[in-house]
């Protein structure tokens, strides 16, 4: 099932200066663009991080939230790699921080900082889902590994602790994969089932201003994972006729010919990378967590109900798009109306318990950085990096104009056009 991408897009918010000659997208134009819903931020929700590659930047994630009217939000950082002192700061954690910062003010952010190895990755998940003292409502994941780096034993961990997540009604999203020579190649921990695989977009600049499109101009055949199969219910719904899980689930802005407006190395500058589409996702979810009082069951009721509905951009599954990007009006309005009852949620201490079993010291568990893959050389993978952005244009993504906007600072800006 690959529907055809409509024609005319819609146009992005314009930039704003970002003092170093360039311009960027504000965060928070982006959501009242995605329709946020109004009069939700996130209050009283936790979105969980979980860190590879350092801790907190301080400095630049206090110089970004300084500029804003609300300040930052409450951010709490857990040392898991057991040595004494500050981790190193993390650029790409000080983005992820801003971003949800930005569309998600009211969330209190849990920044669970692992080590680079396969057993960091297995603590920084389980202390995310589980996490007795920091329950989260959302797990913000912005990196991103190759299958082929995956051991046997990590992915027999991850696939519990997604289960896991899946009966606490807990969402955990991932970027979908890297895009490498006009293909997506889709990378774990986002090819499995039961998690949200965050696709991306670009901004390109036509004569009008900039238009939101997919990454590549004719859909081909699905991307799929190797390591898990498709579920029943998913692959009926993308029509995918490769045996594995078929990648992205959604998508939103990563980049292009305008990133977005961050903080980093003292100065104000643009960033484009496909964690950035992740935490926008992420961000939402925190905001419709909030506005429906619980949690609910995120993938099944995309493919079953919020896709097939046209709460999302795309008029059916698409393999460059998936089901497209967000308009949080629409999903509100769909997901109040459905009876959320039947989602059996586990306690807290029901999490705690059920995870003893997967303590990392009675796992095989490879110290290689999980970061680095075999099939390419040992070389840090490209999702890592954060970019200037550049790319050339491709058809338009559809588009729809929200009900109505999001809140009433910052201005207003367009808004997609049905």
């Amino acid at each position: 099932m690959v529907a055809p991408m409509p024609d005319p897009p819609g146009l992005l918010p314009a930039p704003r200066p970002t003092g170093d000659g360039g311009a960027g997208f504000d965060p928070r134009d982006i959501a009242s663009y995605y329709a946020f819903p109004a009069g939700y931020d996130g209050t009283g929700t936790t979105i969980a991080l979980v860190s590879l590659t350092g801790a907190v930047r301080r400095r630049d994630v206090d110089a970004y939230f300084s500029a804003l009217p609300g300040g930052a939000p409450p951010i709490e950082v857990v040392n898991l790699t057991g040595k004494s002192g500050n981790p190193p700061a993390d650029a790409a954690l000080a983005v992820s921080l801003e971003l949800l910062g930005s569309v998600a003010p009211g969330a209190r952010l849990a920044v669970y900082v692992a080590g680079d190895t396969e057993q960091g990755v297995l603590e920084g998940l389980s202390s995310a889902i589980s996490g007795s003292a920091r329950r989260a409502d959302v797990v913000c994941l912005t990196w991103a590994m190759g299958e082929a780096s995956v051991s046997p034993g990590l992915a027999a961990a991850v696939h519990q602790l997604m289960e896991e997540a899946a009966a606490f009604g807990l969402p955990v999203c991932a970027p979908a994969g890297v895009w490498l020579e006009g293909n997506l190649r889709p990378l774990f921990p986002a090819t499995h089932p039961f998690v949200l695989a965050c696709g991306a977009t670009r901004a390109v600049r036509q004569d009008t201003g900039l238009a939101e499109l997919p990454m590549v101009a004719v859909a081909g055949p699905p991307s799929a994972s190797t390591l898990w199969r498709a579920e029943p219910w998913l692959a009926t719904a993308t029509g995918a006729s490769a045996a594995g899980r078929p990648v992205p689930d959604v998508s939103a802005l990563t980049g292009g010919d305008a990133g977005y407006r961050v903080h980093l190395d003292g100065k104000w500058t643009s960033v484009t990378a496909p964690g950035t589409a992740v935490c926008l996702w992420a961000g939402l979810l925190a905001c419709l967590r909030q506005a429906l009082g619980r949690p609910w069951d995120v993938t099944g009721s995309l493919y079953r109900t919020l896709g097939p509905a046209g709460c999302l951009s795309a008029p059916a599954w698409d393999s460059r798009v998936g089901w497209g990007t967000p308009d949080g009006e629409r999903m509100l309005a769909k997901l109040s109306a459905l009876d959320l009852s039947g989602l059996v949620i586990l306690g807290q201490q029901d999490r705690v318990d059920s995870l003893q079993a997967l303590a990392p010291a009675k796992l095989n568990l490879r110290t290689v950085p999980p970061g680095r893959d075999r099939s390419a050389g040992g070389a840090p993978l490209p999702e890592h990096r954060y970019r200037r952005p550049t790319g050339p244009g491709a058809p338009a993504i559809p588009v729809r104009k929200p009900a109505r906007g999001r809140r009433a600072s910052p201005p207003a800006p367009a808004r997609r056009g049905r």
